[in-house]
């Protein structure tokens, strides 16, 4: 055998040799030499499994890993589901990642190994479907939404979800329906609300709005609110406010703005109302903005009928002492204004010295210009 300057000259049983019985830093020149070359020497595999197998140096079994890749979508990945089934988890782990980076096809190779008995497999295989947004890998996944152990079904319901698959909603509907593993229904509230779709929300809502924001699901199920939720979510909104202040701030002000949008028209209650006018005035800058926009959202459309009120609270606003409180009001009067506030909002441009709120108010006074000479 030569091994010396990073330059080897061996045969395949040296090579293997080496891999068995070489030290560290023997194996490692041969793996990076493997490496440099692309080898295409599919009779290694066996043998660099092994070693991994068996290595305790880190160093050398990321190198096998590289030396892997190369060779194992040559060889039709073969010893991949010997590799999904080691002890160990580096290894395992491993094999997921070759498969992700692959661009050969092997949805077969995959869908077989789906069924596998041993669960860690079949969740590494839809690990390795994570990417993969076809229809044939999508069913693959679906199947496992049946799977007898939570985490298979938990990771299926995730990745469907992340696909925007359609077709899985009736299933997943079924699943949050009847089952007690939080973070299952929490994928499962999750997955609906990207999808958009959930054509039994009133059955879910019913289920999961009574836990009163004492459960894990209550995130999850804010985000769904706020895809399928109406005006009837608020009075949960308020109760959420009262009992965990300051828990679910950012996803409760998410969720009313998205039915605000999904449902024109639609009023705030007189007890969220008073919630949110509550969080403002101990708010950080960006949660003053956001509760801001919400108050006067309703109101900001002349056909709502208070478009008097409304206006008086964005003066309000404008005077007020936080720069991203000023900012909002000059973003509604930009909407609702009229002639009274040209000055109102010159005078707050004379004092500041925020690039942004100064954007905001020349838009608004263009606006509000446009409006009077139309």
């Amino acid at each position: 055998m030569n091994i010396g300057e990073n330059k080897i000259n061996l045969t395949s049983d040296q090579i293997i040799q080496i891999l068995k019985g070489g030290t560290a830093e023997e194996k490692s020149t041969v793996l990076e030499e493997l490496r440099e070359t692309e080898t295409q020497d599919t009779t290694l595999i066996h043998p660099l499994v092994d070693c991994m197998e068996q290595e305790s140096s880190r160093a050398v079994k990321e190198r096998v890993l590289i030396v892997l890749n190369l060779l194992l979508p040559l060889s039709q990945f073969k010893e991949v589901d010997r590799m999904l089934r080691s002890s160990d988890p580096f290894i395992r782990n491993g094999a997921v990642e070759i498969i992700k980076r692959s661009d050969i096809p092997i949805i077969k190779f995959l869908e077989n190994l789906a069924e596998d008995k041993d669960k860690d497999v079949r969740k590494f295989v839809i690990d390795a479907l994570s990417r993969e947004k076809s229809e044939q890998a999508m069913e693959i996944i679906r199947k496992r939404l049946n799977d007898e152990d939570t985490n298979i079904v938990y990771t299926a319901i995730e990745y469907l979800g992340s696909f925007n698959d359609a077709t899985c909603v009736a299933e997943i509907e079924t699943i949050l329906l009847t089952s007690s593993n939080f973070m299952v229904i929490c994928a499962g509230l999750e997955a609906l609300a990207k999808i958009q779709q959930s054509p039994h929300k009133e059955k879910i809502l019913a289920k999961f709005m009574n836990t009163q924001g004492e459960s894990i699901t209550t995130f999850p199920l804010l985000k769904y609110l706020g895809t399928f939720g109406d005006s009837q979510a608020f009075p949960y909104f308020h109760h959420l406010m009262e009992s965990k202040p300051g828990m679910f701030s950012k996803e409760i002000l998410d969720a009313i703005e998205s039915i605000l949008q999904n449902n024109p028209g639609s009023q705030l209650t007189q007890q969220l109302q008073e919630s949110l006018e509550t969080l403002q005035l101990t708010a950080n800058s960006v949660t003053k903005y956001a509760i801001g926009k919400l108050l006067t959202f309703t109101q900001a459309s002349p056909s709502s009928g208070q478009t008097t009120s409304q206006l008086e609270k964005a003066r309000e606003m404008l005077e007020d002492e936080n720069v991203m409180v000023k900012l909002c009001a000059a973003e509604l009067l930009a909407d609702i204004g009229n002639a009274e506030d040209l000055e109102r909002l010159e005078a707050i441009a004379d004092e500041s010295d925020s690039d942004e709120l100064l954007e905001a108010i020349g838009d608004a006074v263009m606006k509000i210009e446009a409006r009077i000479q139309s």
